[in-house]
C-alpha cells in the first residue's frame, strides 16, 4: 500500500527523524518517479512515544492532517520502531520499510553515513599548542595551500615522522612514543605549520645544536619573537654523549643517500590495483617507505643545513646586519651546483637581468 523511508536522524536537521512515503513500491521513490511526501518529526514528539501511555502526540496529528499520506497511527508506529531499532544498534539508521494493510514491514537498516560531515579543524593535531612556537617558514613552501586528507596521512606524516626519529636518533628523545604524532609538523584547519619548540628540544640535550641553528637552518633568520627557550638542560656528560650521536646522524649522510636512492628505485604503488579503494589500500600498505625516505632525506639535508648555520653563525659575528651576512650566505650558495634551492636564486637572478635588459632596449 505504502513504502518508504525513515531516517532515525536527519542528515540536514539533526533534531528530527525524517520519513519520506510514496504509494505502492519503493522503487517508485528511489527512481523519483513519484513525489515522496516528506514528514520532519521531532525527535522530542518521538521520545514521548517511548514512554508508552498508548496515545499519539499531537504532533503526529498535526504532520497528518489535511490529507496527508500516512495516518497519525502508521507514522508513529513507523518512528517508535526505527528508534528502538537504532538504540539496539547503538547507531542512527537509514531504514526502508513497506506497510500493506494494518501490518509494518521493515526492508532494510544500515548506519546513516552521511552525518560524517568534515570539520575545518578535523584534522589539527590532538595535542594542545599552548606557548608552542610554530611557523609556517620552510613548509608552507613546500605545500602554500590548504592540503588534501590524503597528503595530509600521507606525505606530511612522513615529514613528521622523519623529524620525530631524527629527534630521536639525536638524543632528544629516548623513543619515538615519547612525542604524540604530528609533534613536528602539523596542520591547522588544513594549513601546514613546523612545532618549532619540539625541535628546540636539541638546545637542551645536545651541545652543539642551539636555538640559533633551529631558526636559521628551517626559517632562514632567527626568529626573535620566539623569545627564550625555557626548561632545564640535561648534564654535561649527558649532552655529549648525545652530540656524538648527532655527529654520527650527520656524517652517515652518504649511506642515508645509498638507501634513498635503492628505495626510490624499488618503490611502487598498487601494481595492478586501479579502484579507488584498492589504491587506497595500495597506499596504506606503503606509507612506510614514505617515512624511510624522509628520514633519510633529513639526514642528507642536515648536514648541509649544520654547515650553512655554521657559516651563518660566523657571519653573523662579523657583520653588524643580519641582512648582510644572509646575502653573503646567498652568494656563497649560488656557487654551488646541484641546489635546488640556490637554482631558484639563480633564476631570479636571471629573470631580473632579462626584465632590465628588456626596459633598456623598450627606452
Amino acid at each position: 500500500d505504502f513504502a518508504g523511508v525513515c531516517f532515525t536522524v536527519d542528515p540536514a536537521d539533526p533534531g528530527h527523524m525524517l520519513i519520506e512515503a510514496v504509494e505502492g513500491l519503493g522503487e517508485a521513490l528511489v527512481s523519483g518517479e513519484k513525489t515522496a511526501a516528506r514528514y520532519g518529526v521531532p525527535l522530542a514528539a518521538v521520545a514521548e512515544i517511548e514512554k508508552g501511555g498508548g496515545e499519539i502526540p499531537q504532533t503526529f496529528n498535526e504532520l497528518c492532517a489535511d490529507g496527508a499520506l500516512l495516518t497519525p497511527a502508521v507514522l508513529s508506529e513507523i518512528c517508535e520502531r526505527a528508534s528502538r531499532m537504532s538504540a539496539a544498534r547503538q547507531t542512527p539508521l537509514d531504514t526502508e520499510w513497506a506497510v500493506k494493510g494494518d501490518r509494518l514491514y521493515w526492508l532494510q537498516a544500515r548506519p546513516i553515513t552521511v552525518l560524517e560531515t568534515c570539520a575545518e579543524d578535523e584534522f589539527d593535531p590532538e595535542y594542545g599548542m599552548d606557548n608552542n612556537v610554530i611557523t609556517r617558514c620552510n613548509i608552507g613552501e613546500m605545500l602554500p595551500g590548504a592540503v588534501t586528507p590524503l597528503t595530509y596521512s600521507v606525505s606530511v606524516y612522513a615529514i613528521d615522522w622523519g623529524m620525530r626519529k631524527m629527534l630521536c636518533v639525536a638524543g632528544a628523545n629516548k623513543k619515538m612514543r615519547a612525542l604524540p604524532d604530528y609533534a613536528c609538523a602539523l596542520g591547522v584547519r588544513g594549513h601546514l605549520f613546523l612545532n618549532l619548540s619540539t625541535v628546540y628540544r636539541m638546545e637542551k640535550t645536545t651541545i652543539l645544536a642551539s636555538k640559533q641553528d633551529v631558526d636559521v637552518s628551517l626559517c632562514g633568520r632567527v626568529l626573535e619573537e620566539a623569545g627564550v627557550i625555557t626548561g632545564k638542560k640535561a648534564n654535561f656528560f649527558k649532552r655529549f654523549h648525545n652530540t656524538r650521536k648527532y655527529l654520527g646522524f650527520l656524517l652517515s649522510r652518504k649511506k642515508a643517500r645509498a638507501k634513498l636512492e635503492t628505495l626510490a628505485d624499488t618503490f611502487s604503488i598498487g601494481g595492478s590495483e586501479t579502484s579507488p579503494e584498492g589504491l587506497y589500500g595500495a597506499i596504506c600498505a606503503a606509507k612506510h617507505a614514505a617515512d624511510d625516505a624522509m628520514y633519510y632525506h633529513y639526514i642528507t639535508s642536515a648536514h648541509s643545513g649544520a654547515m650553512s648555520s655554521a657559516l651563518y653563525t660566523i657571519l653573523d659575528k662579523t657583520f653588524s646586519d643580519p641582512e648582510r651576512s644572509k646575502a653573503i650566505l646567498a652568494e656563497l650558495l649560488e656557487g654551488i651546483d646541484g641546489i635546488e634551492s640556490v637554482d631558484i636564486l639563480a633564476s631570479l637572478r636571471r629573470v631580473a637581468r632579462a626584465v632590465s635588459l628588456r626596459q633598456r632596449v623598450i627606452g
